[in-house]
């Protein structure tokens, strides 16, 4: 795993630069039923195809990622210009609740954010969804409402996507990447965040969005597009 305290420079949330090219990594490099690529699967709506390769980034074993859509979409479009278009590295980090971040603040503070290991990108997400406590954020209605954890992953890869290409705004980032959780939000059907609004925490209840939600006659298609 990248070792994210320590070894370079390292820097929490957003940074405004321009970086030349983006690529999709896993991190750990692991494939098929991972929650790194259920995350993935969830945000293209399990449309399409991934393809991994085994890589090493930074002396980190990692999963390159390439996609193939079958069907548009917000989400089926988003990672489609991430894997395919660009070529500078965004890794995507599944942690557990007790991972801390450079500032020593659990994971389970933000559920996920943007690290910065020299010129990587590294969406750390907390897979374990508040050790099964599920987090929340408010709707425009003002009202919490469930954040699963493929949305905030979401979230965090607007963020990394937006630096990449030199998009992030002088203000108002949480607003970008909000506007696009929505888009994302909206393509499933889920209600949708208050663009004003970046409050949110631990709970309500356990969500484990891999699992009983998962639609398992996509199991086979999906170990057959992910030796």
């Amino acid at each position: 795993m990248f070792p994210i305290v320590g070894g370079g420079l390292l820097i929490l949330l957003t940074l405004f630069v321009r970086i030349r090219s983006v690529a999709l990594f896993l991190d750990p490099p692991n494939a098929v039923l991972s929650p790194n690529m259920l995350a993935l699967h969830w945000i293209t709506a399990f449309g399409g195809s991934f393809t991994t390769t085994p890589q090493t980034l930074q002396g980190t074993p990692v999963l390159r990622v390439t996609y193939q859509k079958s069907t548009t979409g917000f989400g089926e479009d988003r990672i489609e210009q991430i894997a395919n278009v660009l070529t500078a590295p965004i890794v995507l980090s599944a942690k557990n609740s007790s991972f801390k971040l450079p500032n020593g603040a659990p994971i389970t503070d933000v559920a996920a954010t943007v690290l910065f290991e020299d010129s990587v990108q590294i969406v750390a997400w907390d897979q374990t969804e508040c050790s099964g406590q599920g987090y929340h954020v408010f709707g425009v209605n003002g009202k919490a409402i469930p954040q699963p954890a493929w949305v905030y992953v979401a979230h965090e890869l607007s963020h990394a996507f937006h630096n990449a290409l030199g998009t992030s705004p002088p203000a108002g980032v949480e607003i970008q990447a909000i506007l696009d959780e929505n888009a994302h939000r909206a393509q499933h059907g889920l209600p949708l965040r208050d663009p004003g609004s970046h409050k949110g925490g631990c709970g309500p209840g356990p969500v484990q969005w891999w699992l009983p939600s998962f639609p398992f006659d996509l199991l086979k298609e999906l170990i057959k597009s992910n030796p």
